[in-house]
């Protein structure tokens, strides 16, 4: 889905942001001919009331360009943000009558809550004003923008009425629309749905702006929060039919499957092979404008607008417990219904009562870790340092703070929010703070983490338990806090540079070998001279622990010893046999089986001597073993002779 992007400059999109009746409509439609009021009641109230959108013709030497029309009356605000997340530059109009009003000064914290850096300003309807009115309007609107992002924006006197200015607009447009770069087809596909409808013979129609990446016909596409999976029947862009639509285009996509019927706005479509998920928390940076109407306290409740959802959630500071009108603070952010975000994607937050734009939060951890009490600060000095960090920088934090967990290669480049090629670039750059083991990416200082844990581990469990050969694989694995594959690149690293061995399912610290005291030497003797006393009737264990007045544990942990050093055998659970008598009777029964071809259980009593009470445990155990094989009531050999 995505490709490389040639010189050619990227489709921009334009959005129109400022107070109702100011004109942004009419605007629209001088410059590209399109009335973008469609529905019935926007025609008879004579006001946008949701979004419109058109093509921007801005000359052959310029981007191709599209425009969303966003309405400007304080009820659809919410509208007004779905169409302003995803655009490349604001058309910021003022109107010369009436000059800035309140949804002008609220549009402008939207913007900035969306990062929009790139703007042109319109002083419309200058035909009902004089000249010195619309150049005191200019000056008002830079003041409203000064120590905004927008400040310094090219301002442009235009009449929709008359056409005066349209053309020097559409210029403005133009020189703002060439400095738009750097392609988004090298991220994941992401298309946030603005409107859906039903289509006879076609299907699910959905629209958006294309945040990132590219859509063909044909292909499968995710929808989230939905869980659905969608194909790709048609696409246009602006009524026109396409192959494939690219980053930055205005996107209609025809969909089947058992998941169009479910999607609306709201609805995310996704590239299906990168790790995007429904996340329902996250940790941002917030901040505050200074006209916020008071301080924002750990635990408030506060509405959170992306792409094209608005979402409640719950917002807890990790340094102090407020953050102020005009500041900003580090903190996690539950939302009550899931949203699909990558790192560095911007929100608009509104406060939840009396609603009101109030800031906006940036997404720097799409999937944080778990962060105790103790510490809390530092975790906010660790986010400060992700935002200002270089791509190479970053990545690293992050992969640092994923700790053991690692992260999976299809998610790191939204967990990072770099581009393919950047993300490829930045891990580069960082050989030897990073580590790739299978699909997934850890930093080096969480491989030596867990190296050291198994490490650790192992060594704790040889003081533990030193009469075993060492420690069980699986065990060593559940010691070590890490995603499975790192704790196995672990192993085979310390293996193969020699500090661990392992035989089997079993690790050790290199060169480690069971050495018994003086004391236990004596009493594995008297193990071993018992069981060889004792022959084919073996003795119970517990009775035998008695026998021999050591505790039972003590016994067992000895029969274990000399289990591996094959002098013991072990015929039940708790059951042990010296090897030498087994292999006497083993001889004895192979002969008369060789001999007779069947014996019965007489007969084998006979031949070995014992009671039926340790006969049949040792005949079952020639059994296992492969020796001989149970025929009706009688006993052949495995492996008849040849």
């Amino acid at each position: 889905m995505s490709s490389p992007v040639g010189p050619d400059f990227r489709p921009v999109i334009i959005g129109t942001a400022g107070h109702i009746d100011h004109g942004k409509t009419v605007l629209v439609e001088a410059l590209t001919g399109i009335a973008t009021d469609r529905l019935p009641e926007e025609k008879r109230r004579g006001i946008s009331i949701d979004l419109g959108f058109a093509p921007l013709d801005l000359g052959a030497d310029a981007p191709a360009a599209s425009f969303v029309d966003v309405p400007g009356h304080e009820a659809f605000i919410k509208n007004m943000v779905a169409g302003a997340t995803g655009i490349d530059i604001a058309l910021l109009v003022v109107a010369a009558d009436e000059g800035v009003m309140p949804q002008t000064r609220e549009h402008v914290v939207v913007l900035e809550a969306l990062g929009i850096e790139r703007a042109v300003v319109a002083i419309t309807k200058s035909d009902l004003v004089d000249a010195d009115w619309s150049e005191l309007v200019v000056e008002t609107t830079a003041e409203m923008l000064a120590g905004t992002r927008l400040e310094g924006a090219e301002t442009v006197v235009v009449s929709a009425r008359t056409g005066d200015g349209v053309d020097r607009l559409r210029e403005a447009l133009a020189r703002v629309a060439m400095e738009v770069s750097g392609a988004r087809t090298d991220r994941p596909t992401r298309l946030p749905v603005d409107r859906s409808f039903p289509v006879v013979g076609v299907g699910t129609v959905a629209t958006g702006t294309l945040w990132a990446g590219t859509i063909a016909q044909g292909d499968t596409l995710r929808s989230l929060p939905e869980r659905g999976t969608v194909r790709v029947r048609s696409i246009e862009v602006h009524g026109s039919s396409v192959e494939q639509a690219r980053s930055g285009q205005r996107t209609a996509v025809a969909l089947t499957g058992s998941g169009a019927q479910s999607i609306r706005r709201g609805t995310t479509l996704v590239q299906p092979d990168v790790g995007w998920r429904s996340n329902r928390r996250a940790d941002v940076r917030l901040w505050l404008v200074a006209s916020a109407p008071r301080s924002v306290e750990s635990g408030d409740r506060l509405r959170f607008h992306h792409g094209t959802t608005e979402v409640m959630g719950r917002v807890r500071w990790y340094s102090g417990r407020r953050v102020e009108p005009g500041g900003e603070g580090y903190g996690r952010v539950r939302f009550e219904q899931p949203l699909v975000i990558a790192a560095g994607d911007r929100l608009v937050v509104r406060a939840y009562s009396p609603v009101e734009t109030i800031g906006g939060a940036e997404i720097v951890l799409r999937a944080p870790p778990r962060v105790r009490a103790r510490e809390r600060g530092e975790h906010a000095t660790r986010l400060a340092e992700i935002v200002g960090a270089s791509p190479s920088e970053r990545v690293a934090h992050i992969l640092e703070m994923a700790a053991g967990r690692g992260v999976v290669d299809s998610s790191l480049v939204l967990d990072s929010g770099l581009g393919a090629n950047q993300l490829e670039a930045a891990l580069a750059a960082i050989p030897e703070r990073v580590a790739r083991h299978g699909e997934r990416w850890f930093a080096r200082s969480a491989v030596d983490a867990a190296a050291q844990q198994l490490l650790d581990a192992v060594t704790a469990y040889h003081r533990r338990q030193p009469l075993q050969p060492g420690m069980g694989l699986e065990a060593a694995r559940q010691a070590v806090a890490a995603d499975p594959v790192l704790v196995e690149a672990v192993i085979g690293a310390l293996v193969v540079d020699g500090q661990l061995d392992r035989q089997g399912a079993v690790v050790a610290l290199a060169g480690h070998a069971v050495e018994l005291e003086e004391e236990e030497e004596r009493l594995v003797e008297s193990i071993r001279a018992g069981y060889r006393e004792a022959g084919l009737e073996a003795p119970d264990t517990v009775q035998f622990a008695k026998q021999l007045g050591v505790d039972e544990q003590r016994l067992r942990e000895l029969q274990h010893y000399l289990e591996r050093r094959n002098e013991l055998a072990k015929l039940a659970s708790d059951w042990y046999i010296d090897v030498s008598a087994l292999e006497t009777a083993r001889v004895a029964l192979v002969e008369r089986l060789e001999a007779d071809g069947a014996v019965d259980t007489g007969t084998c009593k006979a031949i070995l001597g014992v009671s039926r009470k340790f006969l049949i445990p040792v005949l079952e155990y020639f059994d296992r073993s492969g020796v001989t094989r149970r025929d009706g009531n009688k006993r052949v050999l495995a492996k008849p002779a040849a």
